[in-house]
């Protein structure tokens, strides 16, 4: 599932600290069950004996009652404990299971935690297996929200469903969920009686009206969709519970959600299904557009507009622009979802302008900034230069959306967390040769000092300011050409470093030849900035080698592909060979395509030899001796091109404005004579 920060409400952890010059007195450890308010109540005969083993699995639960008399909760994996102040739990059939409790404080190692709640020397007593089968049944809403401090774990009987009929709901996570007013309210559900999951649920505000929220179903999904330069690392997709055809739980195979649309101006306390709920408020600074922003479909400059979870970008560059954003795509689920993706990362920004605006203008870049130059071929590029990367985008926004920090905190927080990510993007643009190019792209709106490093071989740190969302292409040495080992460059601002594999700019062919392996699919900018590159669709991949015969040296190609698409004659395979113009044949699985021939010396045409198979194709290039001449490298490359899938080539990952196959440098003279 996508991060909580931005699928599920916000939830704060809670910090503890030991009281200021105080003695802190022993921990009393008890052994409780869920619905207990007093290990007394306990059947004696279901309690298990001291154990002398460490908790595992975060599967028991002990009572721990600190110095000041407050009681916590506590499980344990190992070396890590989770304290917290009170229990979530879920109920399904005659069995209960645990939740994530909200607010809770992870501690490694017992030392850190005996700091935090006082010294225990006897150690805790292992308390009650909470998925064991002698656990209490009979779980209520209660068992959603349990005790805060010092007060009972409360346990309130539910009313079983009739059976096919609609199970009772409630809220799991933080009851103080963050919710922009006049925004989307989104919030995690569980069924607490058996049941089918209602279309919709009522939400009860506390000035009297009554509100249908929408009950849906959040999951990431496979995307089959080509791809661009600014495409969502993943995609959620939101079905209306009232759409669920699956035969499976819509609970197994996602996160069940409640939608509601918040009126403007309300800022109260609301009752959903089982669960009281008094969200903490965030404001947005409201904003006359001027007409609605426009974004060119699959622009290297445009945010993923397919995806739900990207839209706040869309919606964030048109508020930059003093425009109005043009409506999400998809369902009214799907843009529910993205509204209130959008109106989260609106009010955090917001609040952090009004604190410190150059600041926010920082923050704001990260997430859409773009950037513009020249591409090594003279064209001019905008491109997408922000993080693109959900971790650390809910970070920041966590940052941000904090109601535990003050403001001025609040921005020290942001302040540092920036400083540690000004690395621009950056990747190997081409690395063939003595020579290597790479990108640097600045999303931000201010000029950055970059030092660029080989962390291999003796070099001179590279000084070089990159502009104000400036794109730049930077040709470097390598401090050892005749390496056959990869390399390692550092580029590094500031506090930030990035750092980029090389491989070597010669490879040499020896028997039965040098081969190419499979091919990579074209790159987007999250799995440049990730470093995750998807892998080529199951059933297209496509691999090649160079190798020497009888007839002189030859480049073999296999191509696989369904049966589907047999036949197809746009199904392209691109060999470049030598410097540049370099020369370009093109084959599919009939030989050499049509106008399949280019910078070509006096029109002569190597052999193509072609096989067509089910479910492949195969081709054999024979590369004439002149072409080949009498130098030791040959500079080679081989890229795929299909109408039914994404763009692949050999060596490097194809970007959206190479032109032509990326070249790898093939030392001949390494095949025994």
């Amino acid at each position: 599932m996508l991060r909580s920060a931005t699928v599920l409400p916000f939830v704060l952890a809670l910090t503890a600290y030991p009281a200021a010059a105080q003695v802190p007195g022993p921990v009393q450890a008890t052994q409780v069950a869920p619905g207990s308010d007093t290990p007394l109540n306990d059947d004696l005969r279901t309690v298990m004996s001291p154990d002398l083993r460490g908790p595992t699995g975060f599967r028991q639960v002990y009572a721990l009652q600190d110095s000041n008399g407050n009681t916590k909760y506590m499980r344990g994996n190992g070396g890590l404990y989770m304290v917290y102040d009170r229990g979530a739990y879920v109920g399904y059939g005659n069995r209960y299971y645990q939740v994530n409790p909200p607010g809770a404080t992870y501690y490694i190692g017992s030392g850190s935690l005996q700091q935090a709640m006082g010294q225990a020397p006897t150690g805790p007593r292992r308390g009650n297996d909470l998925v064991a089968r002698d656990a209490p049944r009979g779980l209520g809403r209660g068992m959603i929200a349990g005790a805060r401090g010092s007060a009972p774990q409360q346990v309130t009987t539910a009313a079983p469903s009739q059976t096919g009929g609609t199970a009772q709901v409630a809220v799991v996570g933080s009851k103080e969920p963050i919710i922009a007013g006049g925004g989307v309210m989104l919030l995690p559900l569980a069924r607490l009686t058996e049941g089918g999951w209602p279309a919709s649920i009522d939400v009860q505000l506390d000035d009297g009206r009554t509100l249908p929220a929408m009950v849906a179903v959040l999951e990431n999904v496979a995307d089959a969709r080509r791809t661009s330069w600014t495409r969502a690392l993943q995609l959620a997709a939101i079905t209306p519970m009232a759409a669920w055809s699956s035969r499976e739980a819509p609970d197994q195979v996602g996160q069940v959600i409640a939608l509601l649309e918040m009126p403007i101006g309300f800022r109260g306390r609301l009752t959903l299904g089982a669960s009281a709920v008094q969200p903490r408020w965030m404001d947005m600074q409201e904003r006359e557009g001027r007409g609605v922003a426009a974004f060119e479909p699959f622009a290297l400059d445009t945010p993923d507009l397919g995806a739900p979870n990207d839209w706040f970008r869309v919606a964030l560059m048109a508020r930059a622009q003093g425009k109005a954003p043009p409506e999400p795509s998809g369902t009214p689920a799907d843009a529910l979802f993205a509204r209130h993706v959008a109106y989260l990362w609106i009010a955090a920004l917001d609040r952090l302008e009004r604190a410190d605006p150059a600041l926010a203008e920082r923050a704001r870049a990260l997430v859409t900034g773009v950037a513009r130059g020249r591409s090594p071929q003279g064209r001019d590029l905008s491109i997408a230069a922000w993080l693109a990367d959900e971790e650390l985008e809910g970070q920041l926004l966590d940052l941000m959306l904090d109601p535990a920090h003050d403001d001025r905190t609040m921005v020290t927080q942001v302040d540092g967390w920036i400083s540690t990510r000004l690395a621009p993007l950056a990747w190997v643009e081409s690395d063939g040769g003595d020579q290597v190019t790479i990108g640097l792209a600045n999303p931000l709106p201010e000029a950055q000092s970059v030092a660029i490093e080989w962390l291999t071989g003796a070099s001179q740190v590279q000084k070089e300011v990159l502009g104000a969302n400036e794109l730049r292409f930077i040709t470097l040495a390598r401090p050892d050409p005749a390496s056959e080992t990869a390399s390692r460059l550092a580029i590094t601002v500031g506090y930030a470093r990035s750092v980029l594999t090389i491989a070597p700019g010669r490879f040499a062919v020896v028997p039965p030849g040098l081969a190419l392996r499979q091919f990579l699919p074209a790159a987007s900018l999250a799995e440049v900035r990730t470093g995750r590159l998807a892998p080529v669709p199951s059933g297209w991949q496509t691999t090649a080698s160079l190798r020497r015969s009888k007839d002189g040296w030859e480049v073999f190609i296999e191509a696989l592909r369904p049966v589907a698409a047999r036949g197809d004659v746009e199904d392209l395979v691109t060999v470049a060979v030598g410097s540049k113009p370099a020369i370009e044949i093109v084959v599919n699985s009939r030989g050499l395509a049509t106008d399949g021939l280019r910078n070509a010396p006096n029109g002569d045409a190597p052999t193509v030899l072609a096989m067509d198979f089910s479910d492949r194709w195969r081709a054999t290039v024979r590369l004439p001796a002149f072409w080949i001449g009498s130098t030791p490298i040959l500079p080679l490359g081989v890229q795929r091109s299909c109408r039914m899938t994404d763009l692949q080539c050999a060596g490097l990952p194809p970007m959206p404005w190479h032109e032509g196959p990326c070249m790898i440098q093939a030392d001949l003279s390494t095949w025994p004579k």
